[in-house]
């Protein structure tokens, strides 16, 4: 049985250390956590010899930064381990995997102290959740685990999304420019992509579920009514639902029963909105 060693209350970069060697190294799978003083000396010989003792974060060891490794972090240095030992992960999971330590260690770098909201930051909470009666700092790494777990499935969407947006349209509307994308990722995810390359209206047809949807930036003036009524026009038996804020236009969710699906085509509802 593997030990993973860090120290009391753990940062999120060691939390991410230990998260990396279980879910990436099946010799480490269902390892437990164990947790000790910070200085440098706390760790016996006898520990450090055993191979099934893993320290992360402290002991001076191969996955501890403070011993030196300038530019790292306990994860950014489990994470160049792993990748040298060789990975069963696809591209797009090292890309999303790459993306996710570098955040990691640039928090822990104290890079995105000053950020607006950063006390929605996990490392926040991390810092936070072993001074709560009744948790220790296990609960934060049970924390950490959840919370890193939900990024990479996030990030590896965003790097699927990143294949399907090279077949994106782009069209001018009268509020500005929008962007239709087939893919199987949330919208979510295609909101943010298409918010921070400048486009005020995205449409998504998802090829899975068969969802369709319109959706404009909040800070527009963007009103989807005339396209509501054209779409009911096409096809009055499909289930279009325009939401009251008028920026929101979806057939097919996740939160309600649907019969009648929209078969309308990417581009013609591009075309629809363009003309709305």
């Amino acid at each position: 049985m593997k030990i993973l060693i860090t120290h009391h209350n753990p940062h999120l970069d060691d939390i991410c250390g230990m998260w990396l060697l279980e879910r990436l190294d099946a010799s480490f799978k269902n390892a437990k956590h164990s947790y000790v003083a910070a200085n440098p000396d706390v760790l016996h010989k006898k520990i450090l010899s055993d191979a099934n003792h893993v320290p992360v974060g402290v002991g001076r060891g191969a996955f501890d930064e403070h011993k030196g490794d300038i530019g790292d972090s306990a994860a950014s240095l489990v994470w160049k381990f792993l990748k040298k030992k060789g990975l069963k992960m696809t591209v797009l999971e090292i890309a999303a995997m790459d993306e996710l330590v570098e955040w990691v260690k640039i928090g822990d770098q104290g890079k995105l102290t000053g950020q607006v909201f950063q006390e929605f930051l996990p490392h926040v909470p991390i810092t936070y959740i072993p001074k709560m009666k009744g948790k220790n700092s296990d609960d934060a790494t049970v924390f950490g685990y959840l919370y890193l777990d939900g990024i990479f499935e996030g990030l590896k969407e965003k790097h699927l999304l990143l294949k399907d947006w090279k077949h994106r349209l782009t069209f001018q509307t009268r509020w500005g420019r929008g962007v239709a994308v087939e893919s199987a990722v949330s919208s979510d995810i295609v909101g943010r992509q298409a918010l921070l390359t400048g486009h005020v209206i995205y449409i998504i047809v998802n090829p899975q579920s068969k969802f369709r949807s319109a959706r404009a930036s909040a800070k527009s003036r963007v009103d989807f009514t005339r396209a509501y009524e054209k779409m009911k026009t096409l096809e009055p038996k499909a289930e279009w639902y325009l939401h009251h804020s008028k920026k929101l236009l979806i057939c097919g969710s996740t939160v309600a029963a649907n019969v009648y699906l929209s078969k309308i085509p990417l581009k013609t509802l591009a075309e629809i909105v363009k003309k709305s």
